[in-house]
């Protein structure tokens, strides 16, 4: 967010605040985060390599890309940025075993997995109630 918009921040105005915040925390793991492919940027791709180089310069000690999900961009990404590499589960998304051959050190969920939990919940819950039974539950 940058006044109350959602869109990316310059880049080396961050780095700057970046090497502001490792420097004065030495040990701080700081995965940075770019919205590069959430925000559909022109380029996008292009934009994260520069980021992730720009930041790996500046102190960043991993960094995440929502919303990639194209192994071509991810390698693109493993190869050129040396940062561990960070992306969020998406339904485009490859498999565990294929991420970890790309290069990708970890996945995150978002709230995702929260949600759909919860959608569940609500459907049973509903379920329980029109019913007057709990057999759904079982």
């Amino acid at each position: 967010m940058v006044d109350g918009t959602r869109r990316l921040d310059d880049a080396e105005r961050f780095a700057v605040k970046l090497q502001e915040i490792t420097r004065a925390c030495p040990g701080l793991f700081v995965n940075v985060r770019t919205d590069t492919f959430l925000l559909n940027v022109q380029d996008a791709l292009v934009q994260t390599l520069y980021r992730g180089q720009l930041y790996a310069k500046h102190g960043a000690c991993g960094f995440f890309v929502p919303c990639v999900t194209r192994a071509e961009d991810i390698i693109a990404i493993v190869h050129h940025v040396r940062l561990p590499l960070n992306v969020m589960c998406m339904p485009e998304l490859t498999d565990f075993s294929t991420l970890s051959t790309l290069g990708v050190k970890r996945i995150s969920m978002g709230n995702f997995i929260y949600a759909a939990t919860q959608a569940r919940l609500k459907d049973l819950l509903c379920q329980v109630q029109t019913q007057h039974s709990f057999s759904g539950v079982f």
